[in-house]
C-alpha cells in the first residue's frame, strides 16, 4: 500500500521567537511530493531507527552534521514530529502515525541545517541532501520539483555534498531487506 497517513504539517522546528514564514509552503510542497507514495508508507519504530542509524553512520553525516541524534516517540497526544537540539544531545521525535521516511528526512534536515534556519532556503538545501541519502535521487528530485513549483528557493549548502545512494536511497535498502525477511519467514513447501 502506498502512502497516505498524516501530512508533515504536524512537524516543527521554528526558532523560538522568530517567524517561520515558509513553514506552511514547505509542508505543502512536501505533501505534494510524498503523500500517496511509498515515501509516506508507515515504517514503524524499527524502520525509522534503521534509517536513522544507517544515515548517522555515514562519513558524510559525521562531517556535515556532527550530531548523533536519538530517535524518540513524541508524546502520544502530540500531533507533530520535531527535531530537538540541546547542548548535550540531539533528538528526533516522531509523532503518532508519522513513522514515515519523508517525515524522518524533514526532521533530520533540521539537524543538518544551520541553527535558526527554520524552514528557509538553508533548511531546504539540507532537506534535499538528507532526502537524497534517505529517499534516493528520485525522492530528492520530487521534492526539488515541488519546491521549485512553489517558488521556494534553495540555498547553497555550507556542508559537504552527500554521497550518492542511488535512485531509492537507504529506504530502498530497508524495503529490500523487509521483502527478503518476509520470504525467509515463509514455511518451506513440499519439493
Amino acid at each position: 500500500m502506498a502512502g497516505g497517513g498524516p501530512s508533515i504539517a504536524g512537524s516543527s522546528a521554528a526558532p523560538a521567537g522568530r517567524r517561520d514564514d515558509d513553514r506552511q509552503r514547505v509542508y505543502d510542497a512536501e505533501d505534494a511530493a510524498f503523500l500517496e507514495t511509498s515515501y509516506a508508507d508507515r515504517l514503524g519504530e524499527r524502520g525509522c531507527r534503521w534509517l536513522l542509524d544507517h544515515l548517522v553512520a555515514t562519513i558524510w553525516w559525521g562531517a556535515a552534521a556532527g550530531s548523533s541524534p536519538v530517535l524518540r516517540a513524541a508524546r502520544s497526544d502530540s500531533a507533530r514530529s520535531s527535531a530537538v537540539v540541546a547542548a548535550d544531545r540531539a533528538e528526533v521525535r516522531i509523532g503518532p502515525g508519522m513513522d514515515q521516511a519523508h517525515v524522518l528526512s524533514h526532521e533530520l534536515a533540521h539537524l543538518l541545517a544551520p541553527a535558526g534556519a527554520g524552514h528557509g532556503a538553508a533548511f531546504r538545501a539540507a532537506h534535499l541532501d538528507v532526502a537524497a541519502v534517505l529517499l534516493g535521487t528520485h525522492g530528492a528530485a520530487r521534492l526539488a520539483e515541488r519546491y521549485a513549483r512553489a517558488g521556494l528557493q534553495v540555498a547553497a549548502r555550507t556542508w559537504p555534498a552527500p554521497p550518492g545512494h542511488g535512485p531509492g536511497g537507504l529506504l530502498a535498502v530497508w524495503q529490500a531487506r523487509q521483502a527478503l525477511d518476509a520470504v525467509r519467514s515463509r514455511p518451506a513447501g513440499p519439493l
